[in-house]
């Protein structure tokens, strides 16, 4: 794998050029999604919290969290391996930027005339807090199937 591939660049959030959406990549979110990535997309003012796992060969995953009510009432949060994914691309990046073409959107999670995300890079600074309400303020719930 490239340096320059996101996973790679620690402390650092990739913002979307085409949609209201992004990730950011940091160790601190190991313990909570088990994963380096979290992220959130904004569509049509509906949030969802994705985690964004990176394969072999560029492949990326875009993968929702999913929040679990237990049976005290409380949640709990969990990512979703295998076909919960909400759409796959294939990835090229450089220093400052990581573009997806997107090739499978069979579930129809992004508008159809979306072919290609471009996230630019900048760097999360030591002082700022990493995304606010990571995982404990939910704005929607998916079903767990």
């Amino acid at each position: 794998m490239s340096k320059h591939h996101p996973i790679f660049q620690d402390n650092t959030r990739w913002t979307c050029e085409e949609l209201d959406f992004y990730f950011e990549v940091s160790e601190r979110y190991y313990d909570t999604v088990e994963s380096k990535t979290y992220g959130q997309i904004n569509l049509n003012g509906e949030i969802t919290e994705i985690v964004v796992l990176f394969g072999h060969g560029g492949n990326v995953n875009f993968t929702p969290i999913y929040t679990i009510e237990l049976k005290n009432g409380a949640t709990e949060s969990s990512v979703k391996y295998g076909d919960k994914w909400l759409f796959l691309g294939r990835c090229k990046f450089s220093a400052n930027k990581c573009v997806v073409t997107v090739f499978n959107n069979e579930k129809g999670f992004l508008d159809d005339s979306i072919k290609t995300l471009t996230f630019i890079k900048s760097d999360i600074p030591d002082t700022e807090e990493i995304s606010p309400g990571l995982i404990l303020q939910r704005t929607r719930r998916l079903p767990v199937a």
